[in-house]
C-alpha cells in the first residue's frame, strides 16, 4: 500500500469531517438565534454529515493498516464496507428528495429564506465547493472508493443548496412554481445513479469480482517475450481489496528447466509486472510441461483453466 496515497485519503477525510462540523455549529447557532426551523433542519443534516464523515475517517484509518497475522491480505476492504453504507445513505437521500419533489409538483410552493439564512447558505456553498474540489483531486490521485462515495454525498449537498437559491430566485422573477420540484427531481435522479455505482463497486470488492481483463494483455506480452522457456499460462485469478490488488496465475514451463533457471525467469516476470502494476501483489506458480514431437502435455492435469 502506498503510504503517500493513504495520507492523502486520510487528509481528505479530516477535511470532510471539519467542514461538516463547522457547518453544523454555524447553522445551529444562527438557527437558534433566528428561530429558523429551516436552518435547524439543515443543522441536523450537517450533523448527520459529521457522523458519516467520522465513520468514513475511521474506515480510511482501518484500510491504511498493514497486513498482520490475522488479516494477511490487509484491511483494504474497510473502504468497501463504508462505501456500501454511504451508497445506501445517498440512495435514501435521493429517494427522499424525489418523494418531496413529487409532492411539490402536486402542491407547488416557494419558501423564501430570510437574510441570515441566505448568508449561512452562501457560506455553506463556499465551504462545500472547496471540499468537493479537493475530494475530486484526491479521487484522481488515489481512485479511493470511499472518498468517491463521500464526494457524491457532498456534491448532493452542494447541488441541493444551489438549487434552493436558484429556484427561489427564478420563482420570484417568473412565478414558475414548478422550477423547485423539477430541480429537486433532477438532483434525486443524479444521486440515485451515483449511489448505484458506488453500491456496485463496493459489492464487487466485497464479493471478489475478477479483474483479469485488466492484466491479460500484459501477461501475454511477458509470456511471449520469454519463449521458449515460458510456454503459456493458466488459472489466472485476480481480486481487489480497495487500492490493493492481488494477481495470481500458473506459468507453464518446460520440465527440464532447473530450479535455478525457473526461479530467475519467475523473478524477472515478477519485477516486470510489479513495475507496471505497483499496487498489485503478484503470485506465480510454475507448472512443468512435457515437450515432445507430439506436442506439449501439462503434467498438472487436475487444475482448473481460467485463462
Amino acid at each position: 500500500m502506498n503510504p503517500s496515497s493513504n495520507r492523502i485519503k486520510i487528509l481528505a477525510g479530516v477535511f470532510s469531517l471539519a467542514t461538516a462540523g463547522l457547518l453544523a455549529v454555524l447553522k445551529l447557532w444562527v438557527g437558534l438565534s433566528q428561530g429558523s426551523l429551516a436552518l435547524l433542519a439543515s443543522a441536523l443534516d450537517s450533523g448527520l454529515d459529521f457522523l458519516t464523515s467520522s465513520v468514513n475517517l475511521y474506515a480510511l484509518h482501518q484500510a491504511a493498516r498493514p497486513a498482520d497475522s490475522e488479516h494477511r491480505y490487509g484491511y483494504g476492504k474497510a473502504e468497501a464496507i463504508a462505501g456500501l453504507f454511504q451508497s445506501l445513505l445517498v440512495a435514501v437521500s435521493g429517494g427522499w428528495i424525489l418523494f418531496h419533489a413529487a409532492q411539490h409538483f402536486l402542491k407547488p410552493k416557494a419558501e423564501i429564506p430570510d437574510v441570515s439564512s441566505l448568508y449561512v447558505m452562501l457560506v455553506s456553498l463556499v465551504l462545500t465547493t472547496l471540499l468537493v474540489l479537493y475530494q475530486r483531486s484526491v479521487i484522481r490521485k488515489t481512485g479511493s472508493l470511499l472518498v468517491s462515495a463521500d464526494h457524491l454525498h457532498y456534491v448532493s449537498d452542494l447541488l441541493g443548496n444551489l438549487l434552493v437559491l436558484l429556484s427561489v430566485a427564478l420563482a420570484m422573477q417568473t412565478g414558475w412554481d414548478w422550477v423547485d420540484p423539477f430541480a429537486g427531481a433532477v438532483v434525486s435522479l443524479y444521486l440515485l445513479k451515483g449511489a448505484w455505482e458506488i453500491f456496485k463497486k463496493s459489492t464487487d470488492i466485497l464479493m471478489d469480482r475478477d479483474l483479469s481483463h485488466e492484466y491479460r494483455d500484459s501477461i501475454l506480452r511477458v509470456v511471449k517475450g520469454r519463449s521458449p522457456q515460458v510456454l503459456g499460462y493458466h488459472d489466472l485469478r485476480t481480486r481487489s481489496a480497495g487500492e490493493r490488488r492481488f494477481l495470481e496465475f500458473h506459468l507453464e514451463m518446460p520440465k527440464n528447466l532447473t530450479l535455478e533457471e525457473s526461479h530467475k525467469i519467475l523473478d524477472s516476470i515478477l519485477d516486470e509486472l510489479k513495475e507496471e502494476f505497483p499496487y498489485t501483489e503478484v503470485l506465480i506458480h510454475p507448472d512443468p510441461v512435457e515437450v515432445n514431437l507430439n506436442g506439449r502435455t501439462l503434467l498438472d492435469r487436475e487444475a482448473p483453466r481460467f485463462y
